[in-house]
């Protein structure tokens, strides 16, 4: 975003960054409320919630809003730009399909269901697997996309069984190596998404074994830059679903 935004340096225009943390809805709409008379055109990583829809809903009468790596399907905004992530499930499920035997265990964690982009990978991950029904899956266990929890409920459920493959649908993939490597086993496969630094790193040292990226760099790249063109030369904002390819990342092809 700064990166797009530091093309414009020429014209009276800036980018406002605003974080929320994690899925409180309650500061999410705070943040709305704030902006809602302050900017000119507005993106967000959407929360589908009912509240938040009808927030968006209302401030996209009166300005251009665009979505980036979480749609908001129901709302009034112009348009997305990201991955699909019902096909990011499906190529995970392909993964781990790839590298979970008959009879292993396959167990799947992701953060909270409100988060669209979760639930759509989670979908297509369980619709891929139904082709495999010799493989062993577990309940999606929800984190609350809190590191802590995530943590917590990783230690407990591996004391307790073994999985061969840890497919990993909240944001925190380099921690799930870490605790799969306290508890001693080198040979459980974790699958996970996004390409951070710190999951960078847990793939070159191998406790990870494969990371789906979602081109985050390019969205966020994109969306400001087409939101710039559009309040300076008036262009037209791009409509509608589009979407960005989706990257598989081991540690041979990492740089």
């Amino acid at each position: 975003m700064k990166e797009a935004i530091s093309q414009f340096r020429d014209y009276p225009i800036s980018v406002d960054f605003r974080h929320i943390n994690g899925v409180d809805e309650e500061e999410y709409l705070n943040v709305l409320d704030e902006l809602e008379s302050k900017v000119n055109a507005l993106i967000i990583a959407g929360l589908q919630t009912k509240h938040i829809v009808e927030k968006v809903n209302q401030i996209a009468k009166k300005i251009p809003v665009m979505t980036l790596n979480i749609d908001l399907e129901d709302s009034y905004r112009i348009g997305f730009i990201g991955i699909d992530d019902y096909k990011a499930g499906t190529c995970l499920a392909g993964l781990a399909h790839n590298l979970t035997r008959s009879g292993e265990n396959i167990l799947i964690l992701s953060g909270s269901k409100i988060i669209h982009s979760q639930s759509q990978r989670v979908n297509g991950f369980l619709d891929t697997m139904k082709q495999y029904p010799e493989i062993l899956l577990s309940n999606v266990i929800y984190t609350e996309d809190k590191l802590e929890i995530s943590n917590k409920l990783l230690k407990e459920i591996l004391s307790k069984k073994y999985y061969k493959t840890i497919v990993m649908v909240d944001s925190w993939l380099a921690n799930a190596g870490e605790v799969v490597a306290q508890t001693g086993y080198n040979d459980i496969n974790i699958l996970g998404f996004d390409l951070m630094p710190q999951n960078k790193e847990a793939l070159k040292q191998g406790k990870v074994t494969y990371i789906i990226d979602q081109s985050a760099y390019m969205q966020s790249y994109e969306c400001v830059h087409k939101v710039c063109e559009h309040l300076i030369y008036g262009t037209e904002l791009p409509k509608g679903k589009n979407y960005l390819p989706i990257h598989i990342y081991n540690k041979y092809n990492l740089d």
